[in-house]
Order: C-alpha cells, then structure tokens, then sequence
C-alpha cells in the first residue's frame, strides 16, 4: 500500500530552494513507495543523477521511468530534457514511460500520479523549445516539452487520483 505523504523534515532543512526541496522530496518518495506498473516489480531503482532521459529503473523488466512533478496541476506540456536526446531516444524505440505526480506543497501529499506508457511518447507528442538565449549559462541549449493534448485518453493511467490510490 503506498503511503502518500512525501513530508521529510530532514530533507526539509537540507534545501532552502523550493524547487530543490520539491525535486528531492518526489524522487525520494518515488523511490521508496513505487512499484514496477509494467510488471508489478515492488520496487523501482533510481539511476545516478543527471542521466539523460530515465530516472528510475525496474530491475526486473528493465523498464525505464522518467519522474514529472509539480505542485501544479499538468495541463497542456511538460518541460522535458535536451530535445536532441529525446528525439534520439523516441526514434531509437528507448523513450521512457513518464509518471507525472501532482503534489501539494501544504501538506507535502501526493494529489494524483500518473503514468504515460512509453507507446505514447512518440515524436509526434515532443515539441522542440527555442534555444537559450546567450546570456543564459547553457545558451544555445534547447530543450523540449512533451505535448499532453496530443497523448490519447488510454495513455493517461492513474495510480493515485485525488489523493485515492487506484487499483
């Protein structure tokens, strides 16, 4: 049974930035209360930091997960990483699936996750970002975003909504 509370005093204090405090929190969480959806693993595997596409692991299925979160609601794009490697990783059949988890900062809880099955992250649902301008640390990078309105309703499979976990 997942415990949808992502409150961690600790890690709390670790992080003055909110989105720093955020990122940590939902990865941690997902870590430690996600199951496999592909294969009903019990648990998933985080990969190191700052690899590219993936962020989580099944070692029984080799299924990768990328983790979205937000304590606001997904409506129309999620931002994504580099463009380039999405692209590359769409064309190459190794797109990940994507849960994407709406968490709220008052009580630090998990509203509602979901994940999108790789089959639905084809090229048509990425769209590439203007480049950073050069005044920016990473100018010229460009980055891209996932368009949810072009994703079909049976790709949108809930695990938690409105803070009820879904069978």
């Amino acid at each position: 049974m997942l415990n949808l509370s992502i409150y961690n005093q600790e890690l709390l204090e670790k992080y003055k930035s909110n989105s720093q405090r955020a990122r940590v929190l939902t990865e941690k969480w997902f870590n430690s209360q996600m199951y496999c959806p592909s294969c009903l693993n019990e648990r998933v595997t985080s990969y190191p930091n700052n690899k590219k596409v993936c962020d989580f692991l099944c070692q029984k299925c080799r299924a990768d997960y990328q983790l979205k979160a937000s304590n606001k609601s997904f409506t129309t794009r999620v931002l994504d990483g580099e463009f380039k490697t999405m692209t590359n990783a769409v064309n190459g059949n190794n797109a990940p699936n994507f849960f994407l988890l709406l968490y709220s900062n008052d009580d630090w809880y998990v509203k509602n996750l979901l994940v999108i099955p790789k089959c639905f992250i084809t090229s048509s649902v990425i769209e590439q970002r203007k480049p950073l301008t050069i005044n920016a640390r990473r100018a010229g990078w460009i980055g891209c975003n996932i368009l949810l309105r072009r994703i079909p309703e049976e790709g949108n499979i809930f695990v938690v909504r409105n803070e009820k976990i879904i069978e």
